[in-house]
């Protein structure tokens, strides 16, 4: 019984190894360059590493010495209320968009900042000596991008609200800022429209809908969608996308 226990451990142990290092495999860093700094960030205190998995554009970051700025108060306020962001040029130096198509999304609606401008929020608490953190941006928000190799600006910036009487105010604090420049390939993106004239549920004597909720009124369930891409046949159900 002992033996067969270890043998089902050191599988399950194997396994977790081989999974992780599949996915290293698949993941492409991206290389980048350091442009300039503002303020308090620079080469020592902040870690940034760009690359691409699974469809997704995704940012490892790390702040050292946050702690010290929390207590030092080095942007001359409290930094209770700052919060960080990531946004991207192009290499003409236009900042890039949400597309048109996504900004009404709910599943988009955290990437956007004013103007719809591709903003992402990373969580950070100051509090800490130490933030690591990852940020995951899908790869379908740069499709309005040309295909094959591209250059971006990522930046790093802060912002802070101040309150004033019955309302507030987002702005820049230029004590928090940074600039990347990488290279990568654009994929082509291909847009797939689906139509359908209607959705039929089962209601027969093995299963009704009948009575679940009332999301519609009239006592039927909420529908939700789950997309894997690529497949092979409808049966494979292998590679997850995407979910409503």
């Amino acid at each position: 019984m002992k033996n067969l226990l270890f043998i089902i451990v050191l599988f399950l142990l194997l396994h977790s190894c081989i999974s992780e290092w599949d996915k290293a495999l698949d993941k492409k860093n991206l290389k980048n360059t350091w442009l300039y700094n503002k303020g308090w960030l620079n080469k020592n205190n902040c870690k940034f590493e760009p690359f691409i998995y699974n469809s997704n554009f995704e940012i490892n970051v790390e702040l050292k010495g946050t702690r010290r700025l929390w207590e030092d108060s080095l942007l001359d306020d409290s930094v209770s209320n700052i919060k960080l962001y990531f946004r991207f040029y192009n290499a003409k130096g236009d900042i890039i968009k949400v597309p048109a198509a996504f900004v009404a999304n709910n599943l988009f609606k955290k990437y956007c900042g004013k103007g719809n401008f591709l903003q992402v929020p990373i969580e950070v608490n100051f509090q800490n000596a130490f933030i690591k953190t990852q940020v995951t941006i899908p790869f379908i928000l740069f499709k309005d991008m040309p295909s094959g190799e591209n250059i971006i600006y990522v930046e790093l910036y802060g912002t802070k609200y101040y309150q004033k009487e019955q309302f507030s105010e987002e702005v820049l604090v230029n004590g928090l800022k940074a600039r990347w420049k990488l290279t990568f390939t654009m994929p082509e993106v291909y847009e797939t429209i689906l139509y359908t004239g209607g959705i039929f549920l089962q209601n027969d004597d093995k299963f009704s809908p009948v009575g679940m909720d009332f999301s519609f009124r009239l006592g039927l369930p909420d529908i939700y969608w789950t997309v894997f891409v690529p497949a092979k046949n409808k049966e494979d159900f292998s590679n997850y996308y995407w979910r409503s």
